[in-house]
């Protein structure tokens, strides 16, 4: 797990990140939706994302996780079981922004905190 912080005021709250590497796309799937059924309510709040690095790996094998709880992002690594991997900062953002818009976007139409799963075609979600 990694802390990342966005320094954008001074008490900026740090976003709370973990991706899982996983041998196929479809044991990377399994671990997805694993998590999901664990959280069906969405408890953990946390943002989880199954994608690919370019260039690196061969179809969507990482799950990743962000949040602003320290003790929830654990608890979906356990719940997820990979290896944990790196991903560049540039990432993480990406993933940072994704949840937050996601998550505006889910209050503007009224929707609460939850589970909400957004399934990508094909390999899943790629980032730059």
């Amino acid at each position: 797990m990694i802390t990342f912080d966005l320094g954008l005021t001074e008490n900026n709250l740090p976003w709370y990140c973990s991706c899982q590497r996983y041998e196929t796309p479809e044991l990377a799937y399994e671990a997805f939706v694993r998590l999901g059924d664990a959280d069906p309510h969405g408890k953990l709040g946390v943002g989880v994302y199954r994608h690919q690095r370019i260039g690196l790996d061969k179809g969507a094998v990482l799950v990743s996780v962000v949040g602003l709880n320290r003790q929830t992002v654990k608890t979906a690594e356990r719940i997820l079981a990979g290896e944990e991997t790196e991903l560049h900062p540039d990432s993480w953002l990406e993933l940072i922004k994704r949840r937050a818009a996601v998550v505006l976007d889910l209050g503007s139409k009224g929707m609460g905190a939850g589970h909400y799963r957004i399934l990508h075609e094909g390999d899943g979600m790629k980032l730059p």
